[in-house]
């Protein structure tokens, strides 16, 4: 008897279970493919990609964090950079192992900056034509070390994204510092945290349970992405009243948020370095320069007063505006010179506040 109750339980669900993936499969051989990407970028008030699945060259959706590069990119074109990805979709030149002993690990944190915007620059109709030796300031970092400490193992990794605020950077830095295991990690955030939104990050990208676990859902379901689709597209769909544009991330949220990953990887066993936000000018965009500005003298403040090691480089502040144009590409992100220019700062901090000591001994001396 209670054989044939389960029956009569389990029976019913597994018909509405292949009901639903007949439905799921019939969506995904008849209509066109509906990128989780766009999905996204439609929440956080972008319009979308539109890119087909097979031409889209290095970013994907994610239900945490909205964005996230695809692993195993092979020298794509995305906006005039050269870009690869290892398996773990982080921009490297080689796979990242679980640290092996004597490894010296050091891992930057940041956005489109930290990732090297145009770096290298390339033309799409001269695909073969750029500077294979160029880098962001992080691969530079690894080779300055790697020259100033010979035969010791070091390496230098950009843990960043394209378009990432510190929310979403915060959420990545837990994510990973378990595996990475850095010596040091190098904070690095400021142009996404400004940029106006007419809902912040943790409203959009909210970390609770359900809006996360709804969000993987539907983005997993080409039927549910479809349904939704014409839901908000249909022509008597209800016009939400949205605010008045805001800075994606609150000034005191911008200082909590980078002070909270400085304490994680303190927790970690692993040393710190706050790098003051990069921006040229304030007569490009002043209303922006601004609060650049603001949110740059904020967290200077907030990381002196909690003793957080913090390097704010001046050539890469609008105050030096009328001499500091060949450090960038254009008024937010540095040029390859201004990449070189970020690195040699930060090795000498490094070696300023004692983080290097461990490279320090055995066969190496410091040059």
């Amino acid at each position: 008897m209670r054989t044939t109750r389960r029956a009569g339980v389990l029976l019913p669900l597994l018909v509405f279970a292949a009901l639903l993936a007949g439905i799921e499969l019939g969506v995904r051989l008849t209509l066109p493919h509906y990128a989780s990407r766009d999905f996204f970028l439609t929440l956080f008030g972008d319009p979308p990609d539109g890119t087909p699945k097979d031409q889209q060259p290095l970013f994907e959706g994610d239900p945490v964090r909205f964005w996230r590069l695809r692993p195993n990119v092979e020298r794509a074109i995305w906006d005039f950079t050269v870009v690869s990805t290892n398996a773990q979709g982080i921009r490297h030149d080689r796979p990242i192992e679980d640290k092996p002993a004597g490894r010296f690990r050091i891992v930057c944190v940041g956005d489109s900056v930290t990732f090297g915007y145009r770096i290298p620059l390339v033309f799409p109709d001269r695909p073969d034509e750029y500077d294979r030796n160029d880098a962001p300031f992080a691969g530079r970092l690894e080779r300055l070390l790697r020259e100033q400490f010979p035969g010791r193992d070091i390496e230098v990794i950009a843990l960043a994204v394209p378009g990432y605020s510190t929310f979403q950077g915060r959420s990545l830095l837990e994510d990973t510092i378990d595996w990475l295991e850095p010596d040091v990690v190098v904070i690095c955030f400021g142009f996404n945290d400004v940029a106006l939104k007419h809902l912040p990050d943790h409203v959009v990208m909210s970390p609770d349970f359900f809006p996360t676990a709804a969000r993987t859902v539907l983005s997993s379901s080409q039927t549910l992405l479809h349904a939704w689709r014409w839901w908000t597209d249909r022509p008597d769909a209800p016009r939400v009243r949205l605010p008045q544009p805001a800075p994606r991330v609150s000034r005191d949220d911008y200082v909590e948020n980078i002070a909270a990953m400085a304490t994680l990887a303190k927790e970690h066993g692993a040393a710190v370095v706050v790098l003051g936000a990069v921006y040229r000018d304030r007569t490009t965009n002043p209303k922006e320069a601004a609060r650049m500005t603001q949110y740059r003298n904020d967290l200077r403040a907030a990381m002196q007063e909690r003793g957080i090691p913090y390097l704010q480089i001046d050539a890469f502040t609008e105050d030096a505006a009328d001499s500091n144009g060949s450090l960038f590409g254009e008024h937010v992100h540095p040029s390859s010179s201004g990449h070189q220019a970020i690195a040699e700062h930060l090795r000498d901090k490094l070696r300023a506040d004692g983080m290097l000591a461990p490279l320090v001994g055995g066969d190496a001396a410091p040059s």
